[in-house]
């Protein structure tokens, strides 16, 4: 198991909130921390669902899925910026879709 985040975008990591749930971080951003009211360092984000829900067009289709022996597509849904306490590098080796690496790999040249 990894215990530091990947130094390029995107990556995946789980989210130490609500169902721990996959998510692919895609960027870096100062995020307003809510209880110490003042800004820390943080990460733009797409949590990932099983299931799309019906009507819903907020949510892109990933598939093949990309964790290996899962038949089912993985969705993603909108961006959104949580404090990076909110993330510890995930558990499991996942491929990365090329088209996801190609659309995020530019916020890397931020510096």
């Amino acid at each position: 198991m990894k215990d530091k985040f990947p130094n390029e975008f995107p990556f995946w990591a789980r989210l130490k909130i609500e169902k721990r749930r996959t998510s692919l971080v895609i960027d870096e951003t100062a995020v307003l921390d809510k209880k110490k009211k003042k800004y820390v360092p943080g990460f733009v984000h797409r949590e990932t669902v099983s299931q799309d829900k019906e009507g819903n067009k907020d949510y892109e289709k990933i598939f093949p899925n990309p964790e290996k022996g899962v038949q089912k597509p993985m969705y993603l849904k909108r961006p959104k910026k949580l404090p990076k306490k909110f993330f510890k590098p995930h558990n499991k080796v996942l491929d990365m879709p090329s088209f996801l690496n190609e659309r995020y790999k530019k916020n890397n040249d931020k510096k």
